[in-house]
């Protein structure tokens, strides 16, 4: 089994729904971003996500995007990554509406032709 599907695996009590990129229930999402880093997997971007009465609707006011953090290696990417996605979800934390997030997470190093 995979390190990232070993993750998602372990979070299922504590998301909704399942699939590649799991959405993790507010309360748990800085255990996961620790667990991410521990894992070795970069966060290519959050997304917030209301849940009231077993429906999931996405929050567009909650959304951030790291795969525009500057790239000179896979160990920076993974770094910067996890602490963009710290500072975000600390920011969610104290004021965001969300009920819970979606993580979009990668474990290999793209480089990509300019």
């Amino acid at each position: 089994m995979n390190t990232e599907k070993s993750l998602i695996d372990a979070y299922n009590s504590k998301s909704i729904g399942s699939g590649r990129e799991p959405i993790i229930l507010k309360p748990y999402c800085l255990e996961f971003i620790s667990d991410c880093r521990i894992s070795g997997l970069a966060i290519l971007g959050i997304e917030g996500y209301f849940v009231a009465n077993g429906k999931v609707c996405p929050n567009i006011n909650e959304i951030a995007d790291f795969s525009n953090l500057p790239i000179e290696n896979w160990e920076t990417y993974l770094k910067e990554s996890i602490e963009a996605a710290n500072r975000f979800i600390g920011i969610m934390m104290s004021s965001g509406k969300s009920d819970a997030y979606g993580f979009a997470l990668t474990n290999e190093f793209i480089e990509i032709s300019k």
